[in-house]
């Protein structure tokens, strides 16, 4: 077996590094979510999928699938958690009786508002070590991923 060259070492412990970095960060995100969002009761991804609703005004769910990057019996699942809770609502398209459009409730708007300023304090509380330009440039640095 062929032995694998320095350099192509030295890239597979960067990505082993980015991986690790990735998802620690992304634990860190979702455990102060979890610990601000006690009294909101849905988890991120409800909460992700009840902010595309409430911004798009009124969406079908192959538009939220694709938001969420999942597919649409997933993001069926997720809706009708929402629904249950009165959080969106679901209506027959008058042109095409197959497409659902889904629309948020006031109450979404009133959690919607409550998740923002939690995300706010989240994000405040993990970026609080940076500066201003060390923020900018983790910004542009994950605008190039994406």
């Amino acid at each position: 077996m062929k032995s694998m060259s320095p350099r192509n070492k030295r890239i597979l412990k960067n990505d082993e590094e980015l991986h690790d970095v990735f998802m620690e960060f992304y634990k860190r995100i979702s455990i102060a979510f979890r610990k601000e969002a006690k009294n909101i009761s849905l988890t991120i991804p409800q909460l992700e999928t009840l902010r595309f609703v409430v911004e798009k005004k009124i969406s079908t769910m192959n538009e939220i699938a694709n938001h969420l990057g999942v597919t649409a019996p997933s993001a069926t699942v997720m809706i009708e958690h929402l629904y249950k809770k009165k959080l969106i609502d679901r209506r027959l398209d008058a042109a095409d009786r197959r497409t659902v459009r889904i629309i948020s409730t006031n109450n979404a708007s009133k959690i919607f508002s409550s998740f923002n300023r939690l995300k706010s304090k989240v994000f405040k509380t993990i970026f609080a070590g940076l500066e201003h330009e060390d923020r900018q440039k983790l910004i542009t640095i994950l605008k190039k991923l994406i």
